[in-house]
């Protein structure tokens, strides 16, 4: 990971994550701002995604785990809702761990909560917990910072 501090005059190498086994096979999404902690998702090869978070913007990281079997180079979004909220799609191959996953206490834990082809979706927050995804020409909202969904 690289950083600024002269808006993008410089840049700095700042922290360097776990190796990854296939480049190719390698997606970052965009940085999130977690109510003073910033967070992102690697999706490290076929097999897993971690979501890393730091306390101290980028002091110090910790990350945890979503594991799935899928394969081939996958597009991930994530989100903050707010109140601890993160939202992250996964795409993958195997029905079973493919969906939207939720996040209630900044990435710490993930639960699924909705289980649906994520490739290529993305999230649309409006705010008060409402929030859309949005794959292609399909669209699901929820209004309840993502613990239940439905179409649109």
């Amino acid at each position: 990971m690289y950083r600024t501090l002269d808006y993008g005059q410089t840049w700095e190498s700042y922290k360097t994550f776990a190796a990854v086994s296939r480049v190719d096979k390698m997606a970052v999404t965009r940085i999130i701002d977690l109510e003073g902690q910033i967070g992102f998702t690697i999706y490290h090869d076929e097999y897993n995604v971690r979501f890393y978070r730091s306390p101290d913007y980028g002091a110090s990281w910790s990350y945890s785990q979503i594991y799935f079997t899928g394969g081939g180079f996958v597009t991930f979004d994530n989100v903050y809702l707010g109140n601890g909220v993160v939202l992250l799609n996964v795409p993958s191959t195997n029905l079973d761990y493919r969906g939207i996953y939720r996040s209630i206490n900044k990435g710490a834990n993930w639960s699924q909560v909705l289980n649906l082809d994520a490739t290529n979706g993305f999230f649309c927050n409006l705010g008060n917990g409402t929030v859309f995804f949005i794959k292609g020409t399909s669209i699901r909202r929820s209004t309840d910072y993502g613990a239940s969904w439905s179409s649109f």
